[in-house]
């Protein structure tokens, strides 16, 4: 049993009626806004604490554009500019803004847990594979499609430090079998 407080919490007091299995919201000129949302995220998903701050810089595209077969990295200087020793958790979201079917606002496709040293700073590199973009169609087949799509970093899903945008070229591509399912990340010293 988890404890702490409940990930999501009602944003407003429930006002809907079951009528043959279906929810019916009741709106009222107050509430018609409230009545939409029936959860709101109270901690994002990633969020966490330390006791101690970091940096991200240097962040960096090795490519603009990615064949819809390929991978491209993406890398970034972490640095605890604290006092104290931390970890700090660099996640990497995707966002497709345009795809032939409705896909996540933001989907987790890799992350890095970096630990740190008051001072201290690390390459932190992920390699993402064309893969990691892929959904299942219209026509029920798992595709890479073209077009562009945003890699997002932050250390939690509603707080992107960088964004970083990436064309998908050529051909709509059908993945049938394996496939590559995280990125590949590799993380350095950084001499001081």
């Amino acid at each position: 049993m988890p404890a702490g407080p409940a990930p999501v919490r009602p944003a407003a007091p429930p006002r809907a009626a079951f009528f043959r299995g279906a929810a019916v919201l009741a709106r009222t000129t107050s509430d018609v806004v409230s009545s939409t949302r029936l959860l709101e995220v109270s901690v994002p998903f990633g969020h966490g604490l330390a006791y101690t701050t970091f940096c991200w810089e240097d962040i960096r595209c090795a490519e603009a554009q990615m064949p819809t077969y390929g991978a491209v990295s993406v890398s970034l200087t972490v640095r605890n500019t604290g006092e104290r020793s931390g970890t700090e958790v660099v996640q990497v979201y995707l966002h497709d803004p345009v795809a032939q079917v409705t896909r996540p606002v933001v989907l987790l496709i890799g992350y890095a847990r970096v630990q740190l040293e008051p001072g201290q700073s690390r390459r932190v590199e992920f390699t993402i594979h064309a893969d990691l973009t892929s959904f299942i169609g219209r026509a029920g087949r798992r595709v890479v499609e073209p077009g562009r799509i945003e890699l997002r970093l932050g250390p939690s899903s509603a707080a992107a430090v960088a964004t970083v945008p990436v064309d998908l070229t050529g051909p709509q591509r059908v993945i049938e079998g394996a496939r590559q399912m995280s990125a590949q990340v590799r993380i350095s010293e950084i001499a001081s």
